[in-house]
């Protein structure tokens, strides 16, 4: 995600603070993904181990397995949270920046931006299926770059979100369905809520980090020197 986003002397109308929070929420995507899919695969191997020691007579084996399985969960569970918090913020603050530079806005105050970067957004916000904004009426009639929807999540995962949050409800949440946190809904001994949305989620946030690139480095190209 991050050789996408453009240094900050380059960002035209992104402002400062929204610049420096988007490239740090993409660096920290970043980092996390690679800490988050490694954990995810040691705990599969672990858990496809544990199902070939069923019919094994050393007990000590067993043991020692389980005891790294259970590990490896307690882990992949605490990094994948650290995810998803970072990527749903990510996808949010993209999506505001979008669309207020399609449709002309003046940027976003530091004040907003630290309030939507210093809290887990709700299911119903960070959700994916978003498609790109409109136009602004100033570029219509412009050769603009190529630009391409938002990755589509697919009716797997279209329906994933949709069970999720049928989950968070029937799990204690605050508010109905898309109106949860899923960090603050996820009970521990099961699988967390927000682990079948989070891969399409990553994708949305580094998506609408390239569309915005595009939008700087369009801009850049058409405005006088």
């Amino acid at each position: 995600m991050g050789a996408f986003f453009p240094e900050l002397k380059k960002l035209g109308p992104v402002s400062e603070a929204e610049g420096e929070t988007l490239r740090s929420l993409n660096r920290a995507c970043t980092d996390l993904r690679g800490e988050w899919e490694p954990a995810r695969a040691l705990a599969f191997g672990l858990m496809a181990k544990i199902e070939l020691l069923k019919d094994c007579t050393a007990l000590d084996h067993q043991i020692a397995v389980h005891e790294a399985y259970h590990a490896a969960c307690a882990y992949e569970r605490q990094i994948s949270a650290s995810t998803w918090r970072y990527a749903s913020v990510a996808a949010v603050l993209g999506v505001m920046v979008t669309d207020r530079l399609a449709a002309g806005r003046p940027p976003l105050s530091s004040e907003a931006v630290r309030a939507v970067a210093g809290e887990e957004p709700t299911l119903a916000a960070a959700a994916p299926g978003r498609r790109r904004p409109a136009r602004p009426a100033a570029d219509r009639g412009r050769q603009l770059p190529r630009r391409r929807a938002a990755p589509d999540p697919g009716p797997g995962r279209r329906r994933r979100v949709r069970v999720c949050r049928g989950r968070a409800e029937h799990g204690g949440a605050p508010d109905r369905g898309g109106g949860c946190r899923l960090t603050e809904v996820s009970p521990e001994g099961t699988e967390p809520f927000w682990i079948d949305v989070l891969e399409p989620v990553l994708a949305l946030a580094e998506w609408l980090q390239t569309e915005i690139t595009r939008w700087v480095r369009h801009r850049g190209r058409t405005q006088p020197s």
